[in-house]
């Protein structure tokens, strides 16, 4: 600590007038106060305010009005206090709009956003969510990316409703975002041309023992695989146990039964068996997952306005007891909602042309197997089954394995090009 007055007097006295004059700006500059100025106190109150940064200028004392001065980085000395305690944290993500065409304006949460932006959650937008209906009605061509991001809104929806509506709930924020975040991976676990992958799967494994491949038991691995591989910070969006969120997540994915017991490890009493019945309501069959692809899946194959209120549906949703229900003005609107489905499977989902170019494409994925290897993550080559097993090699099949195989040089492969052939021919089996 010097002070200005007297180092200034002593420059001025220099037989070098100039130089005397640059020093003294330079004194001006760099020198600390040797008291606080006027309306200030050491604490930085009373009109003054500190400049924070990660750029050197933690110590430098501003008043309201004055900018920082730029220094040289020799001079600049960062208090290794401050460097140690500060914790060197990536900022979270912030909150996304995104315009839906079903749904419109909608927006997703920052915990939303952080799995959105990862390429196991961008896979699904190389997943078509109709498959083979796309040879009979040629506009749905939609993804599952936009339907779960859907799902997503329609459940945050749900959810905040019974949280404003029965304060008695107990729905907190983690509750919030577990259900939100339920709907927007609940699709995840999908494989190539959806449920035909399944189909293939279920042909491969026919003589194994124990439980078949699924693609909601692929859906919780591959929740865990994103959150660990992208380092996903879950444990600063949530104020609970971070493990028990995700478990919870991978839980409301799978749904739960009627008689199912109650699962552990979840963070959370069976008073709120009700929030299993948001995206996968295995009791009455009316949730957010099944309003979405119905109406998105309509809009998609006959071009027509939205044939549900689904907001209206949402709004009139009530806990009595432990189960999710509804109140009695919307009974016709709920009553659309089955008459839709019956429609869609009736002209959509069981057309004779979509399932017949389904068998086609489980076939030709069933003539490739063993034949068409794939690259994976350890270098060997394996098949597409084998690639099912372990989800950071399943994160690479999408609906190009069927171009794949069509360019791949791999022996064997003669049945399954010719089922490639006669698909883009639509030379269908009768």
């Amino acid at each position: 600590m010097f002070s200005p007055g007297k180092e200034t007097k002593k420059r001025t006295s220099s037989a070098d007038p100039e130089s005397a004059t640059k020093r003294q700006r330079q004194d001006d500059v760099f020198a600390e106060p040797e008291t606080p100025m006027q309306g200030q106190d050491d604490g930085g109150q009373d009109g003054e305010e500190m400049y924070d940064s990660d750029d050197g200028y933690d110590n430098i004392c501003l008043s309201q009005t004055d900018n920082p001065t730029p220094m040289p980085a020799k001079l600049i000395s960062v208090r290794e206090s401050n460097a140690t305690k500060r914790e060197q944290l990536e900022p979270l993500k912030q909150r996304k709009s995104i315009h839906d065409p079903v749904h419109g304006q909608i927006v997703l949460d920052g915990l939303l956003v952080a799995v959105l932006d990862t390429a196991e959650f961008q896979r699904l937008g190389s997943i078509q969510q109709l498959g083979g209906c796309s040879y009979v009605y040629p506009s749905v061509t939609h993804t599952r990316k936009e339907h779960s991001i859907g799902v997503a809104h329609l459940a945050s929806m749900m959810v905040k409703h019974l949280q404003e509506g029965q304060e008695e709930l107990g729905i907190d924020e983690d509750d919030v975002k577990c259900v939100a975040l339920a709907g927007l991976v609940h699709d995840i676990g999908h494989g190539p041309f959806s449920h035909m992958f399944e189909e293939f799967m279920h042909r491969i494994e026919k003589d194994k023992a124990g439980p078949k491949w699924e693609h909601e038991e692929m859906s919780g691995q591959l929740v865990r695989l994103l959150v660990e591989k992208n380092q996903i910070p879950v444990d600063r969006y949530f104020t609970r146990n971070a493990e028990e969120q995700i478990e919870f997540v991978i839980q409301l994915v799978k749904g739960l039964k009627a008689t199912a017991k109650w699962p552990v490890g979840i963070g959370r009493p069976e008073s709120k068996r009700f929030l299993f019945d948001i995206v996968s309501n295995a009791r009455n069959g009316i949730d957010v997952d099944k309003l979405d692809y119905l109406v998105r899946d309509a809009m998609a194959a006959f071009g027509s306005a939205k044939p549900l209120d689904i907001e209206r549906i949402i709004h009139s949703s009530r806990v009595v007891g432990s189960e999710v229900c509804f109140q009695m003005k919307v009974a016709l609107e709920i009553n659309e909602v089955y008459t839709l489905r019956a429609k869609m499977h009736r002209q959509v989902y069981q057309h004779r042309i979509a399932n017949v170019a389904e068998a086609m494409i489980t076939d030709l994925l069933e003539a490739a197997e063993g034949a068409f290897l794939l690259k994976a993550r350890n270098g060997d080559a394996v098949t597409l089954s084998t690639a099912a097993q372990n989800p950071e090699d399943f994160v690479n099949l999408t609906d190009s394995v069927i171009e794949a195989i069509k360019l791949s040089t791999c022996p064997g492969l003669e049945k399954a090009e010719v089922l490639i052939q006669r698909l883009h021919k639509r030379l269908f089996y009768k």
